[in-house]
């Protein structure tokens, strides 16, 4: 497969056909992961694996049926003025593709970074949504009617004025006037299906591409990671933000908007008034609330967090964050490149209606990851985590995890020592000596790293001897430290 007549449907009125090299097809495939609406889109979703300009001329003009007939799945190629290519078809109003080479329909891989025109050795992660239908046919309009779960990439526009603008009349009109309906009405509204979200239900909406939103960005963390610079490609004036699924951030804040709305639409003053007073005054209201910054987010708006997601960006950490901080996770992160921070905002009420699960059964597996007895999963404190893609400069990763466990074992010395009455420097040699083990493997001086190790170990002793509640987490810190030890001397056989 070395060229691929490759036809885009924007709609039935514009579309783009051009012959392509193979590896630039595979590139425009992996594209569809940020899921483009437009050509236009489709052009900056390249940007995640393309530097320099596009290698693409793009033909636009009429969709017309002489460009998407005449072809069958049996075929592998078809004869072009004499030549032969492969075909690859994609609608993206209806988001369905077809190609006559099944290796142009992976949903996930890699593909390669184009830089100047040319694919390289680099390797990008991509992952395609699973709403994006194989279509048997090679006809646009599509052959087949789109499943009703599987909405034309337009209609999101409406199931998004729906979510929120509906949301706010339905509340004048029928929320409740006390605060004991708050949540009833709330259930409500988030299992009835609507006609105008095409029989679905607000929670079916909310939930259809979350978890590839959640995937799409993990990806981009990792490319971002791998290539050392950032690669803002989406932009809030796009169609496809315009029309984007709501990610896991957006759905957790969704569901507090609803509630901070219905609570103040019981107050006194909202409760007595005319249904188009309360609709003006909700309307302001829900515009303060996303754009009021608030400390549980890390000092960001709900409004900013949400269009970040929407356009598939990371939130990135800043590295002096990393860097300053104790934990020697954190200081190990810090020297490895692009660190991303994401939010975590546990279910209200603790109920799996304001989940991300899909049924129940999913939902009581994820409750194991959560203390519930004890009070521990507050369901009102926003969580946050850092984390890092990382790409190591020592050459085993089998030994950079095991690095990785020593710095959770001193991690959790340190932690446990801050709850005892022990010396301020008992245990402050230990984190100069965990960013000595790691400078030391960086610069392949494993001799000198096996007498920080040693170190460490003469530094743990001490601890375990002065308080003997700390000795449990002594011993692990003893275990990881013989089992880098073991990795670093099996290195220098």
């Amino acid at each position: 497969m070395s060229s691929v007549h490759l036809l885009v449907v924007e709609d039935a009125d514009r579309c783009a056909a051009s012959t392509v090299p193979s590896w630039l097809a595979r590139t425009v495939m992996a594209a569809l992961s940020a899921d483009p609406v437009t050509l236009l889109d489709l052009r900056q979703s390249l940007g995640r694996y393309v530097r320099g300009d596009v290698p693409w001329t793009l033909d636009t003009g009429p969709t017309t049926r002489s460009l998407v007939d005449s072809s069958t799945t049996e075929e592998i190629t078809e004869e072009i003025e004499g030549r032969r290519f492969v075909r690859l078809a994609i609608d993206l109003s209806q988001r369905q593709v077809f190609a006559t080479d099944p290796e142009l329909l992976a949903s996930s891989g890699t593909v390669s970074l184009v830089v100047d025109g040319r694919p390289t050795a680099t390797q990008l992660v991509f992952h395609r949504g699973a709403h994006w239908n194989v279509a048997r046919r090679p006809l646009f309009p599509p052959a087949e009617t789109t499943p009703i779960e599987s909405a034309p990439a337009g209609r999101w526009l409406v199931f998004r004025e729906v979510l929120y603008d509906r949301l706010v009349e339905a509340i004048a009109e029928t929320g409740p006037r006390e605060m004991s309906g708050v949540r009833s009405w709330q259930r409500r509204w988030l299992l009835t299906p609507r006609d105008d979200l095409d029989g679905r239900s607000p929670r079916d909406v909310l939930l259809f591409g979350c978890r590839h939103v959640a995937q799409d960005i993990e990806d981009q963390q990792q490319n971002w990671a791998n290539l050392a610079t950032r690669r803002e490609t989406a932009t809030t004036d796009a169609m496809s933000y315009r029309c984007a699924f709501l990610g896991p951030t957006e759905v957790a804040l969704y569901h507090r908007m609803v509630r901070h709305l219905l609570q103040r639409a019981c107050h006194h003053s909202l409760a007595a008034s005319t249904a188009q007073h309360r609709t003006s005054q909700l309307a302001s209201i829900q515009s303060s609330w996303l754009s009021a910054p608030d400390d549980r987010l890390r000092d960001q708006t709900p409004k900013s967090l949400i269009d970040r997601e929407r356009c598939r960006l990371p939130l990135v950490e800043p590295g002096d964050s990393l860097r300053d901080c104790d934990c020697p996770l954190c200081r190990l992160m810090a020297g490895e490149g692009p660190s991303f921070w994401f939010l975590h905002l546990p279910p209200i009420d603790r109920e799996f209606l304001y989940s991300q699960c899909r049924t129940e059964e999913e939902w009581k597996t994820e409750q194991e990851w959560y203390d519930v007895d004890d009070g521990a999963w507050d369901a009102d404190t926003p969580e946050w985590y850092v984390t890092t893609f990382v790409n190591p400069s020592y050459a085993e990763g089998q030994l950079y995890a095991a690095l990785f466990r020593l710095g959770s074992a001193v991690a959790e010395v340190l932690e446990h020592s801050s709850k005892v009455a022990l010396p301020a420097d008992t245990c402050a040699r230990l984190n100069p000596l965990f960013d000595a083990v790691r400078d030391h493997l960086r610069s392949e001086q494993r001799s000198l790293a096996v007498a920080a190790l040693r170190e460490i170990s003469t530094a743990a002793a001490v601890v375990a001897e002065r308080e003997r509640k700390l000795a449990p987490s002594v011993q692990g810190l003893d275990e990881a430290i013989a089992e880098l030890t073991e990795l670093i001397r099996g290195g220098d056989d």
